[in-house]
């Protein structure tokens, strides 16, 4: 099979050519790190050398070992050692996309032909302390390249920026050769992959995941980490470094082997991290002694800016149509349009401020690669204004005699000529003031000093910074276009120039083009296979999948979030029909669909019966001369995605759910706190504690063993979803298998809620279970840190039991008890009062945001124990609020506190004692109103309040007759202050 018009490469063909391409642009050609280690990026030429101020440029080979990715040799698409082609350019040159492409023309792939895409994945390692910015690279669907610019190593922000571009070398070469095994792939001549490495795959998933000594590798992980410390403080930074890899590999390993439990992974994780950043410290030391050398060694120069177009000639007439665009590498999709609103509205705000007016015909869109701005008419100057500014006093700007103070004198040498100065009465006395006449200046000079400020005070979730470069943006910048009344408006961002011409689409037309207008421009680039609406983007990927879903005889299922999203990754997309072999349908539904949406960002079809069907749609962005090319290498995408959950799913399926037990025992939940298999024993104790019945006991033991299997260890959005379908498939109760569904809901703040009995007291029981063992060792969020999620989890637990009709334990008091309980002496249990402390503060922030703070503050301020009548006691204030009602009772019963302010709470009073018609009145409607809600009673007991201090002097004469009157109003007070701590109401009247 061909590619793009050459002959198929061998995998060693790849690495070579990758070798001789990246060689030729300057590239020291460095070997594997002879240390085993879980990716490219942990060799020291690329993690020591991103560091300090030394440019370096370099590529290698480095076969990367990920134990947890074995797969005895079974599967076509995993193995336990992969390789990578690493390449690391420090500083990133300005056309660093460019050399990257060609790179990929390099091993035969023709950009014309495949869909290649730059796709927001920005990359992270903690252990590291490590991160950057940039893309995964598709390969018709396949990801084959991670590009990412780093900002940090080892804690450090770099200067200058490094790009580093990691192959997979693998997954190119089975592209290329169009094989679905990887064992099949033709290392060179006649020998395959499988002759050469699959051995080694059955031989190191054996140990990887079952021989290899747990307390061996843990004795290791502790020894290493010291080795990598000691040798830091010896100042053998290289040394040192291999025993931090030799660490991470440890780690990789037990995480293998089910030792290491979600939880505790990141407390391991930051260990690696502290001995890394150890030897990132070391690193710049070592470098900084020896003076940087390869900085005097380099042929160091300035990177040029890219420089626009000269104006052809200053604008003509009253007005004109303004376009700004700022070209850019890939934009994420969820910020472009944001942001192109934000660049819009910042330059109306300047327009307004200038004084213009008739600014006509807004308009703002965005691609991947664009933001773009456009008006059709706007004055070329400023109108000409009077302007009057006021000086000092007279008082102050003369002395008594009529002489100039010092003041005076200032005030006088600011004046320009033409200046009319003039006497005016005030207030305060008389002042000095300047009538001038203020010529308007050309909107083109206002522009052009204003817009570096506004493209600098866009926000972006995350900033970048690229080469040399000091402005941050989302990407890097690579084109201006400004234009006013067909002329240029020259500024500078980021080491570009403005200029008059756009570009294209990537691979269709990249030559650049002019465009001084919207209209030209989305013209210019409909030309050139671009589509500048996202409006219009959208329409066409939804009319062409769902018309390609009616081809297949089927539906497609559309998912807003995904459409919106594909529509912000492509400039032109051709929607494209591809299929995979029936009988990959046998996997769960959710199986199916989360690799297809969430990984491949492909469409679903299904039947008229609601039935998923062996079809799928790709938006790609590039129109080929061989689209059916392209689907069958995005269908081979997915089916080696699905035959891996396949290959998952069936070995799962070989033992019942509860057989998955015991590899929790090995998994640390929390290192003073057990394994995940104590916690699953703690959560069948708790549902018992709280009246759980048999299936929420058996639910609390079987909710966590999903954990432990295959296909959530390879796609963890699939925990509870793959409990579900095992407990079914095993015959366990449908209760259970619900109940182990819905006991992780909600999953985000607009997630559903658990429904069953059985769902709702497993997934409080989970959450009560780590708010109180993190509480009781220690570990309360702080700050803007909370590594274990414990305030989404208690909003979740609030939520919970607001919404819940269950009978059910509703006072988060008792949850608290049975937990600590069930923890015995393992936890303090005196954390008890901060963490309904914790639930005070958390259910504050949950309501604030969209009820009466004051009114949420008053309910939440007599304790957020029982959060359903905390809600209804707010909704409550808030109806009465809206209603107008709120504030009469507020003055009322704020006047019964301040007369009662001196009354002990609980006092007793004697009725006997109120005589008089109206306080017998008030005596009998306040008896009668104590079993009433406390809203109602609020309005129906409030103008008998009022009528009582009306009529009645409380503080009477008689010492017996004035206790009894304050003791009854000592008591209203109470009654209601149970309800809410009015005194925090404001009053709006």
């Amino acid at each position: 099979m061909a590619t793009g018009g050459g002959l198929v490469m061998t995998l060693q063909d790849i690495i070579l050519a990758l070798q001789n391409y990246w060689a030729a642009q300057g590239c020291v050609i460095v070997q594997p790190w002879d240390v085993e280690k879980g990716a490219g990026t942990f060799n020291s030429a690329t993690y020591l050398r991103a560091l300090g101020p030394e440019p370096w440029r370099v590529a290698y080979v480095e076969p990367s070992r990920r134990p947890t990715d074995g797969r005895y040799g079974e599967n076509p698409n995993r193995v336990e050692r992969h390789h990578q082609f690493q390449v690391l350019l420090k500083p990133s040159p300005k056309d660093v996309q460019e050399l990257y492409l060609g790179s990929l023309r390099a091993i035969g792939i023709d950009t014309l032909q495949h869909d290649i895409r730059f796709v927001e994945d920005n990359w992270e390692s903690p252990t590291l302390g490590a991160w950057g910015l940039g893309w995964e690279v598709w390969y018709d669907g396949m990801e084959i390249t991670q590009f990412t610019y780093f900002q940090q190593c080892g804690g450090y922000d770099l200067d200058p920026i490094a790009v580093e571009m990691t192959y997979g070398l693998e997954r190119i070469a089975m592209s290329l050769q169009d094989v679905e095994s990887v064992y099949d792939m033709t290392w060179v001549g006649d020998l395959t992959y499988g002759d050469i490495r699959h051995a080694e795959e059955v031989q190191w998933s054996k140990h990887n995941f079952e021989q290899a000594d747990i307390q061996m590798h843990l004795r290791w992980f502790e020894e290493y980490k010291d080795e990598c410390l000691r040798l830091c403080d010896e100042g053998l930074v290289i040394p040192a470094y291999d025993y931090c890899m030799r660490c991470s590999h440890v780690f990789n390993i037990l995480d293998a082997r089910g030792a290491i439990g979600v939880t505790e992974r990141q407390a391991y994780i930051l260990r690696v991290r502290e001995i890394s950043k150890r030897c990132a410290d070391a690193w710049l030391e070592h470098r900084k002694e020896a003076g940087f050398p390869l900085t005097a060694k380099a042929q160091t120069r300035k990177v040029d800016a890219v420089v626009g177009d000269e104006a052809a000639a200053a604008p003509v007439g009253e007005s004109g149509a303004f376009l700004l665009e700022i070209g850019t590498e890939e934009i994420p999709a969820r910020m472009a349009q944001k942001a192109a609103r934000s660049l819009l509205s910042a330059v109306q705000k300047h327009l307004a401020g200038w004084g213009l007016e008739g600014v006509t015909g807004a308009r703002c869109d965005s691609t991947p690669r664009r933001l773009v701005v456009g008006l059709d008419s706007v004055p070329l100057s400023q109108p000409d204004i009077v302007e009057t500014n006021k000086g000092p006093p007279t008082r102050i700007a003369f002395d008594a005699d009529g002489n100039k103070t010092r003041a005076g004198e200032a005030f006088y040498k600011k004046l320009q000529p033409g200046d009319e100065v003039y006497k005016e009465d005030g207030p305060k006395g008389e002042y000095l003031m300047v009538r001038r006449n203020v010529t308007g200046r050309a909107v083109t000079e206002l522009l052009a000093e204003a817009l570096p400020a506004i493209l600098a005070k866009l926000h972006w979730p995350k900033p970048m910074r690229w080469g040399r470069e000091r402005t941050p943006f989302v990407r890097p910048v690579h084109w201006l276009v400004a234009a006013l009344g067909g002329a240029n408006v020259p500024f500078s961002f980021a080491g570009v120039d403005s200029g008059l011409h756009s570009r294209g689409h990537r691979f269709h037309a990249p030559e650049p083009f002019a465009a001084t207008t919207w209209d030209e421009l989305e013209s210019g680039l409909a030309e050139r296979h671009v589509i500048l609406s996202s409006e219009e983007r959208r329409k066409r990927i939804e009319s062409h999948v769902k018309a390609q879903a009616e081809v297949a005889g089927g539906v497609a299922v559309i998912d807003a979030a995904l459409l919106d999203e594909v529509t912000h990754i492509l400039e032109w997309p051709v929607v494209l029909l591809a299929s995979f072999e029936p009988e990959l349908l046998q996997l769960p539904r959710e199986a199916i669909i989360t690799p297809m949406r969430v990984h491949q960002r492909y469409f679903p079809v299904e039947n008229a019966a609601g039935e998923l069907m062996p079809n799928f749609l790709v938006a790609a962005g590039t129109e080929v001369s061989a689209p059916e090319a392209v689907a069958h290498n995005n269908a081979r995408v997915l089916r080696a995605r699905l035959a891996d959950a396949r290959f998952f799913y069936e070995a799962d399926l070989k033992k019942p759910l509860e057989e998955f037990l015991p590899r929790l025992e090995t998994r640390i939940w929390l290192k003073k706190l057990g394994s995940v298999r104590d916690k699953s024993n703690r959560l069948v104790a708790l549902v018992a504690a709280v009246g759980g019945d048999a299936d929420a006991q058996r639910t609390a033991l079987l909710c966590k063993a999903d954990l432990a299997t295959h296909m959530v260890n390879e796609f963890a959005d699939l925990q509870g979803i793959m409990g579900r379908e095992y407990a079914g498939k095993h015959g366990e109760p449908e209760a259970v298998a619900t109940g182990i569904y819905e006991h992780y809901l909600p999953k985000s703040a607009d997630d559903d809620l658990p429904g069953s009995l059985t769902g709702t007291l497993v997934g409080l029981a989970d959450r009560f279970d780590s708010i109180v063992g993190c509480f009781g060792i220690g570990l309360k969020p702080t700050g803007s840190k909370d590594p274990y999620a414990l305030r989404r989890q208690c909003i979740a637990i609030v939520n919970t039991l607001t919404a819940t009709e269950h009978a059910i334990p509703l006072d988060v008091g008792t949850w608290i008890d049975a937990a600590i309980a069930g923890y015995g002496d393992a936890i303090n249990s005196g954390c008890r009062q901060d963490i309904l402390d914790f639930f005070d503060d958390r259910t504050r922030f949950l309501y604030r945001e969209r009820l009466p703070k004051d009114v949420v503050d008053a309910v939440v301020a007599t304790g957020a124990a029982r959060p359903k009548d905390v809600y209804a006691k707010i909704e409550a204030l808030a109806g009465r609020r809206q209603a107008g009602e709120l504030e009469p009772i507020l003055t009322t019963f704020k006047r019964v506190s301040n007369i009662a302010k001196d009354i002990a709470a609980g006092g007793t009073y004697d009725g006997a004692l109120l005589t008089e018609p109206t306080e017998r009145t008030l005596l009998g409607e306040f008896e009668a109103v104590r079993s009433e809600p406390v809203d109602v009673a609020l309005s129906r007991l409030r103008p008998i309040v009022d009528t009582f201090f009306d009529d009645i002097l409380v503080m009477a004469d008689d010492p017996a007759l004035r206790a009894a009157r304050l003791g009854l109003l000592g008591a209203i007070r109470d009654h209601f202050s149970s309800f809410a701590d009015f005194s925090r109401i404001q009053d709006r009247k």
